[in-house]
């Protein structure tokens, strides 16, 4: 996925065990914002701009009980 501005990525895995009405999963997101303007006060007053990257990067963890069957 590649949002205007930004760089995205996901991976992530489910396991439903044999026998139990449950459902694990996990996925790791990285998300980088590649427009971000900083500015920065220098010593003598003069504000300077910079344009970076932002990262954000989580880990999302999830259990769930599922209906019987």
């Amino acid at each position: 996925m590649n949002l205007s501005g930004a760089n995205s990525n996901e991976i992530g895995a489910k396991y439903a065990p044999f026998g139990m009405n449950a459902l694990f999963s996990a996925a790791i997101y990285d998300l980088t914002k590649n427009d971000v303007t900083i500015g920065v006060v220098q010593g003598n007053g003069v504000i300077e701009q910079y344009v970076v990257g932002q990262p954000r990067r989580t880990i999302k963890i999830r259990a769930e009980k599922l209906p019987q069957k």
